[in-house]
């Protein structure tokens, strides 16, 4: 490595350093129900990196309890093995995936977009996943109570 690119790779480490309280600040006031998780998935295997007040309310933890911890030590084997299999694919693949999804919350099932990217190291290569979600629930119970007033309103 030459001193020019080592130069200009210290300026992009300072650079992602400094942003990282301002990327951290903004997934934690995410609004109303909207949650965010981040995992890297090499050296931490992923483990838990970073989850919002929302993500751990929505799932039932304390504040920072999921931090540092793997799916498969947080939910159930199947759920489990579900979230690393789409982790999985956003780092193979290198591509954002967004989802409709049904989620198992501690209040019952709630509907979501999720939306998860991979995070690129300066070569390009996926090494951690990060990922927000934006709960639709009564919006698609809305859109439930209206299909069926809809549908009994033809039937009559």
């Amino acid at each position: 490595m030459t001193h020019q690119s080592l130069a200009w790779w210290l300026v992009l480490e300072a650079v992602g350093l400094i942003a990282l309280p301002v990327t951290l600040t903004v997934f934690e006031r995410l609004p109303g129900r909207g949650y965010a998780f981040a995992k890297p998935l090499s050296l931490l295997a992923g483990r838990y990196l970073f989850v919002n007040k929302h993500w751990s309310a929505a799932f039932g933890f304390k504040d920072g309890d999921a931090v540092g911890r793997t799916d498969h030590e947080l939910f159930p084997a199947s759920s489990a093995a579900e979230i690393v299999a789409s982790d999985r694919e956003v780092i193979n693949s290198g591509h954002v995936r967004i989802a409709e999804e049904q989620l198992p919350q501690v209040d019952g099932m709630h509907t979501a977009i999720n939306t998860m990217f991979p995070l690129m190291d300066t070569l390009g290569k996926a090494y951690a996943v990060c990922g927000f979600c934006t709960d639709i629930t009564e919006r698609k119970r809305a859109e439930e109570k209206f299909r069926m007033i809809f549908d009994n309103t033809l039937d009559a």
